[in-house]
């Protein structure tokens, strides 16, 4: 992958660090909303503005980048072992704040042996390793809001010439647990707003697919798809950031929770 200057819209093979960065646009595009973007917006402006540069490093956020790496084959060059299983130690907690402190991923001894066995329960997955069989990881593509103007980005895990796949770590991939999550964490937000940016650049209206595998042991696999219905919410709330995004850009005014007191009533559950 080379890192180049995004100056029209497209699909992008870019490194994940450029892609995250978003200082490589052409001046006239400014900065772009990603999906995590959209649904950070809704919840908090000022939030959301003050995440745009300043980038949180997580425990969850490394595991993620290393079963993402031996999933879909796709080598990143920011995992950095330690030989660790853990990080209770001192030392361990030194190396890794070192590690992420250089742009990179600690990946401890532990964590490395579990993304190896979701990859390998992934692999013996008919649809799932069928899924990952044909196209490309690590697609970053850009394009324009008709409505708003607004530059976005978005990068999907993996890209086929007929679906956009999604791969997801999750606590216990049954149909009751996704649901609640998809809702919870904006899944739907997600793929209405991978679904819009492939379509403006390709001017397909691809499926989105979730392929769901479990953290723990025995890493259990489950391709699922949300409704019209699902995806219906995901749009309306595009619909809204998006629009918010351009008018907090347009002033410059990143509002949080209100300047004024905010009377707190007991939830209905309460009453």
């Amino acid at each position: 992958m080379t890192t180049v200057t995004i100056s029209e819209p497209g699909l992008y093979d870019i490194a994940e660090t450029d892609y995250h960065a978003d200082n490589h646009l052409a001046p006239e595009l400014g900065m772009s909303l990603s999906s995590t973007g959209a649904k950070a917006i809704l919840d908090c402006p000022a939030r959301f503005h003050w995440q745009r540069t300043h980038r949180v490093e997580k425990d969850a956020f490394d595991k993620g980048t290393i079963a993402h790496a031996l999933i879909l084959n796709n080598p990143d060059p920011r995992l950095r072992i330690v030989d660790c299983y853990g990080w209770t130690l001192k030392k361990d907690q030194e190396a890794r704040k070192a590690i992420r402190a250089d742009g990179n991923v600690a990946v401890s001894r532990a964590d490395l042996l579990a993304a190896s066995k979701m990859a390998r329960a992934v692999r013996r997955h008919r649809l799932a390793s069928a899924i990952f069989s044909e196209g490309k990881a690590e697609q970053s593509f850009y394009w324009i809001d008709e409505a708003t103007g607004v530059t976005c980005r978005g990068r999907v895990d993996w890209l086929r010439d007929n679906a956009i796949v999604d791969l997801k770590t999750i606590s216990k991939a049954d149909p009751r647990t996704i649901t609640r999550q998809s809702y919870d964490y904006g899944y739907a937000q997600q793929a209405d707003f991978y679904r819009r940016g492939i379509h403006a650049v390709t001017g397909q209206w691809l499926p989105f697919v979730h392929v769901f595998v479990e953290s723990d042991e025995p890493h259990i696999v489950h391709v699922a798809q949300l409704d019209e219905d699902f995806l219906a919410i995901g749009s309306d709330r595009n619909d809204q950031a998006l629009a918010l995004y351009a008018e907090c850009q347009s002033s410059d005014h990143w509002p949080a929770y209100g300047d004024d007191i905010t009377l707190i009533s007991p939830p209905a559950w309460a009453k």
